[in-house]
């Protein structure tokens, strides 16, 4: 008698459940909401697959390698970065640029209140946004390595880039223009967002690569936003005419 109560109980209960008005327990709820937005992710090129979504924090777990598929849970600062899970089951993060990884299926909104979604890749515009934010930052020989309470020249445009996941080395203009990162570009071809390098008065009278002594990001209209004195920080010059204008060497487009 007391099993046959029992098994009725179950039948109402499930009844219960099934019916229109049953909520999910959250955690099913939230694996069903995942399971419904999730974007299958595609690697194109290497990318490190990372414990945060930095450069600057966390550590690399390993490199996906082309042709890996993923999982997308999330978009995170700002779309730049990827949240998703490996095909190990693992979490973690990735860049989100086109150029690393490819993506198929629905669309994953960014998490946070901002409703309007971010874009998948840096702009020209958001380079020089987030750059301008540093405006009077002090100038430090060897600073933005560690952190963004100082900077000199390539330290200010590797945090830049990095911030939006694109990985500019933090060894210097010269490195930064070797990297094999992006392509050289005329003068004459200059978009905003691209890399300019200059000579400095160590560097005028050295030839090829040698002659670069400092690195800035193009603004459009002949103004570059860096950083290359004490005193000054970071900084708008412009490129129309004085020294950043006949002291130009070359330039990189890395967008």
């Amino acid at each position: 008698m007391k099993s046959t109560k029992i098994l009725a109980a179950s039948v109402v209960a499930l009844s219960i459940l099934a019916g229109s008005g049953a909520a999910m327990p959250t955690a099913f709820a939230a694996e069903a909401a995942v399971s419904q937005t999730a974007q299958k992710g595609t690697v194109v090129s290497s990318v490190a697959f990372r414990t945060t979504s930095s450069l600057s924090t966390g550590s690399r777990i390993r490199y996906l390698q082309k042709g890996e598929t993923f999982t997308i849970l999330d978009k995170v600062n700002g779309g730049y970065w990827y949240k998703i899970r490996d095909k190990n089951g693992v979490l973690g993060y990735v860049s989100s640029l086109a150029k690393y990884v490819s993506v198929s299926g629905q669309s994953t909104a960014p998490s946070g209140n901002n409703s309007k979604p971010a874009t998948a890749n840096p702009t020209a515009d958001s380079i020089i946004a987030y750059g301008k934010k540093y405006m009077g930052t002090p100038y430090v020989f060897g600073g933005g390595r560690k952190n963004d309470k100082t900077f000199d020249c390539s330290g200010f445009t590797s945090w830049v880039f990095r911030h939006h996941g694109i990985a500019l080395t933090k060894g210097g203009a010269q490195s930064q223009y070797n990297q094999d990162l992006g392509k050289v570009i005329p003068r004459s071809q200059l978009k905003k967002g691209d890399l300019v390098f200059f000579s400095t008065p160590g560097t005028v009278n050295k030839t090829g690569v040698k002659k670069i002594g400092h690195v800035g990001i193009y603004m459009g209209d002949n103004k570059v936003l860096h950083t290359y004195k004490v005193g000054i920080g970071v900084t708008v010059s412009s490129m129309a005419s004085g020294w950043w204008d006949t002291h130009f060497v070359a330039a990189k487009r890395i967008l």
